[in-house]
């Protein structure tokens, strides 16, 4: 009679323990395939998050260069030397255009030119400062980089001249998000960067087209977590899913 009572309880506790197992077994299926589906969800948001597109111009009224004691210049895309009547500085706006975010931006073109200058630097330019109008159409906000340069001196083939970049809230190289450094409107959620804090213009016989600077920028969705954040959820979550049935293994 015990032994059968012992056997009675022996067949119980194994099938207790199967049932566990069973159990276990079946929670860790849910669980990898939730996390599955979880990296699944992260992989299409970090395809999809990306894909916002911006229009923005740099085409204002306002661009332009400014004296230094702040009344307009009568040209405002165009400065001349103050000896060389045939070296100028002209600024190309980045006409409306749109873009994905994160992106790099094209924030317009300077253009300098010495017509007839020989390798001596003897052409000079003033000090000036310049207003770069940013407006984010999409949003519809507009805000200001505003340059400053001590001028400099230019030959055929060198310049000394180097354009400073600020906002009006200082130590930001920022527009955006919301009302941060706007001018008017709401960025909403966009950031337009200017990365850098100094441009340095190409030589009038530099580059490709000769002569021309590139001002450089990037727009960025503050709402949008970076890649490397995505990357480290989805890393997590496979993590815990091979412990997972690991210790469902060795069990």
């Amino acid at each position: 009679m015990m032994k059968t009572n012992n056997l009675r309880i022996t067949e119980a506790g194994s099938q207790k323990k199967r049932s566990m197992e069973l159990h276990t077994q079946m929670n860790t299926t849910r669980f990898t395939k939730s996390a599955a589906v979880a990296v699944a969800v992260l992989v299409f948001a970090t395809t999809s998050a990306f894909a916002a597109s911006i229009t923005y111009n740099t085409n204002s009224a306002l661009t332009g260069f400014v004296s230094s004691n702040g009344s307009p210049i009568t040209v405002t895309n165009l400065l001349a030397s103050s000896n060389n009547p045939q070296s100028s500085l002209l600024f190309t706006p980045n006409p409306t255009a749109a873009t994905g975010t994160p992106s790099g931006l094209n924030l317009g073109d300077f253009l300098l030119t010495c017509t007839g200058c020989g390798t001596t630097a003897s052409t000079i330019f003033n000090p000036f400062s310049f207003d770069l109008v940013v407006t984010d159409v999409t949003d519809g906000a507009t805000g200001m980089f505003i340059g400053t340069s001590s001028g400099g001196t230019v030959s055929s083939n060198s310049t000394t001249i180097v354009i400073h970049w600020a906002t009006a809230i200082v130590g930001s190289l920022e527009l955006g998000p919301g009302t941060f450094n706007a001018n008017s409107g709401n960025f909403g959620t966009t950031v337009f960067n200017k990365l850098t804090a100094d441009t340095v213009l190409a030589a009038p016989n530099s580059g490709s087209p000769v002569g021309v600077t590139t001002i450089q920028g990037q727009i960025a969705d503050s709402s949008v977590p970076e890649p490397a954040t995505y990357n480290l959820l989805a890393g997590s979550l496979l993590c815990l899913a091979f412990f997972g049935r690991r210790k469902l293994a060795r069990s």
